[in-house]
């Protein structure tokens, strides 16, 4: 297949890796050998850093706890101002390609093995400026191939025999299905490299090509020819101690600018409190109809179209969602979303659906509640393919609770006072930062989002009637005791054991697909063997929750999670207080019982 369309390299992209270029400054550029982080003296002050930007005569350095500091060129010695002119150098635009019309920014996870972005969308022919951060301790680049790549996989296939010349060619082979090649980043490192998207609109796979980084860390370029959902995307910063939303038009805005992403997006701004932020631009509406929107923040914000307030969810408050519909016609419409952050948490999420896409899609950038964690803390994940375990404090799950991060992208943390599956959430696992530096004090909640709490209490109870209540939760489910845990298979899945009288549940849990694909879910197996005449009639609760709604045989949870029930007889939804509970009445045979659950999340899903 023949792509018509131009790419290119910045300078040194094929020459001398950066990690071993000479040192330019005279006085030890790199203080270890592949490093992006250096010296720098800055104000009388030697710190460690890395060159995160360098615009109108400031350069933004990234400091060791993830802080940013902001210094004028002019204001550096002589060797850091030639440091500067060297970083500028070789990220520039090569000669000809005129201004980017698109800028991508891509982070890589640290310690995660993924791109923060696993889709971005581009018109045919758009001028591209690839701007990568690697925060990362290792090396990573990226490589965009051809549609017919296998994903990527036979490109990375062919990196991989590079061999011992992997380092000095950065890893990108000579193959003809590499469509653009970044060079080689060192850790803790930014550049920028420049393309030319297709002509052809398609699915174009991006990859990491060192060695077997590409089957975790990959992505897909989307290039399609119909108007984005936003466009003419700006946002402006302001600072101040907000409870609500400001009068805009009295405040002194601190920046302005294009929205790099094309999406709504907390990450314009590095502030983490006392700021508010104003995103404007046109929502194309691709035919007349109803749609659905969905905004929800930590703090405050608001939705207009067609400067008609459509969702108010102002104030001082937590992650809260606020649902709204209005009927649109065919065309451009004026969309702006106004946001303040006070303290605490922070987060941002606008989505929409309607006709032809009533899965939804999202209008901001993938919910980053911790934001920085990725270069503050100790960001936990699974690697190699096996289960990460990690045993200690977390919100949800108790004192004794068990955090387990799946291949694929999903996790859950289990308690082991309660004998439950206490959480299961998407994307990051566990930050080890409060408890392994230092006496960290406190319970550390999951470093991802889509955080679904499953029921208090015990899993399993004999109920006298189907109507009877279920057992009040307490500190330790009585009647229960945990017998630990054990690591079965190549992914080292734990296998969660414990009693309920004569009855011995070992309670199974294993990933099914991924988080790019789209199509994550989660399969448990309690397999419950009775040592003599088991309690009946016996029930194990599945979901408990303020909407559970029947769907085919299925039930779907809070709009959001569909669970999916196994266990021989039909599954038990009943109204209990203002909540919906979900039950599996099991059947024993011969002294032994099974009960099946999957969670399937619906990524997308609006209302």
């Amino acid at each position: 297949m023949r792509i018509p369309t131009s790419f290119y390299l910045s300078l040194f992209a094929l020459a001398a890796p950066l990690w071993c270029l000479a040192d330019t400054s005279g006085h030890g550029a790199h203080a270890a050998m592949g490093s992006g982080r250096l010296a720098w003296m800055v104000d009388g002050d030697t710190v460690n850093a890395s060159i995160r930007a360098v615009d109108e005569g400031v350069l933004t350095l990234l400091l060791e706890d993830g802080e940013q500091k902001r210094v004028p060129v002019a204001r550096l010695g002589e060797a850091e101002r030639k440091r500067v002119a060297h970083w500028k150098m070789v990220n520039r635009a090569p000669e000809g390609f005129g201004e980017a019309d698109r800028t991508l920014r891509l982070v890589t996870l640290q310690g995660q093995m993924r791109y923060s972005e696993e889709e971005v969308k581009v018109r045919p022919g758009q001028k591209v400026q690839l701007i990568l951060h690697n925060v990362d301790d290792m090396h990573h680049n990226l490589l965009l191939c051809t549609p017919d790549s296998e994903d990527g996989m036979e490109v990375a296939q062919a990196a991989w025999k590079l061999g011992g010349d992997g380092f000095e060619r950065q890893w990108i082979p000579d193959h003809p299905k590499v469509l653009f090649a970044s060079r080689m980043a060192d850790p803790h490192s930014t550049i920028h490299g420049y393309f030319t998207a297709p002509e052809e609109t398609g699915i174009y796979p991006y990859v990491c090509t060192l060695p077997g980084h590409a089957a975790f860390m990959k992505g897909k370029l989307v290039v399609e020819d119909t108007p984005t959902d936003l466009s003419e995307l700006t946002f402006t910063l302001y600072r101040g101690a907000f409870d609500q939303l400001p009068d805009f038009e009295r405040l002194t805005p601190e920046a302005t600018d294009h929205v790099p992403s094309g999406l709504i997006d907390l990450s314009v701004t590095d502030r983490k409190e006392n700021f508010a932020l104003v995103f404007e631009g046109i929502l194309n509406v691709p035919e007349d109809g109803e749609y659905r929107f969905l905004l929800a923040s930590d703090d405050g914000s608001q939705l207009w179209l067609d400067e008609e307030k459509v969702i108010d969810n102002d104030g001082v408050h937590g992650v809260e969602r606020k649902r709204a519909r209005k009927l649109l016609t065919k065309g451009p419409h004026a969309i702006r979303v106004s946001y303040f952050e006070k303290s605490g948490g922070e987060e941002l999420m606008v989505r929409w659906s309607g006709p032809g896409f009533e899965k939804g899609k999202a209008l901001s950038a993938e919910p980053k509640r911790r934001g920085d964690q990725q270069m503050r803390g100790i960001p936990l994940a699974s690697q190699n393919g096996e289960a990460r375990l990690y045993r200690n404090f977390i919100d949800g799950a108790g004192n004794r609770a068990i955090g387990v991060g799946y291949p694929g992208g999903i996790n859950v943390s289990f308690d082991a006072d309660q004998m439950r599956l206490a959480q299961v959430w998407l994307g990051g696992f566990m930050d080890a930062a409060r408890h392994w530096r230092g006496r960290g004090q406190g319970h550390q909640p999951p470093l991802g989002y889509g955080v679904l709490p499953c029921p208090e209490g015990a899993p399993l109870a004999a109920l006298a009637t189907p109507e009877a209540s279920w057992p009040t939760p307490e500190g330790r489910s009585p009647g229960f005791q945990f017998k630990g845990y054990t690591l079965v298979g190549k992914q080292r899945l734990p296998v969660f054991r414990y009693q309920m009288g004569t009855v011995a549940i070992e309670d199974a849990i294993a990933p099914e697909g991924a988080l790019l694909g789209s199509d994550i879910a989660l399969n448990r197996t309690l397999t419950l063997r009775a040592e003599a005449d088991p309690p009946e009639p016996l029930y194990f609760r599945a979901a408990l929750a303020e909407k559970i709604d029947p769907v085919d045989g299925e039930f779907l949870v809070d709009a959001s999670v569909v669970i999916t029930l196994e266990g021989g007889e039909d599954p038990l939804l009943r109204k209990q207080g203002d909540r919906w509970e979900l039950l599996q009445p099991i059947l024993f045979h011969e002294g032994t019982a099974t009960v099946k659950q999957r969670f399937a999340y619906l990524l997308g899903q609006t209302d």
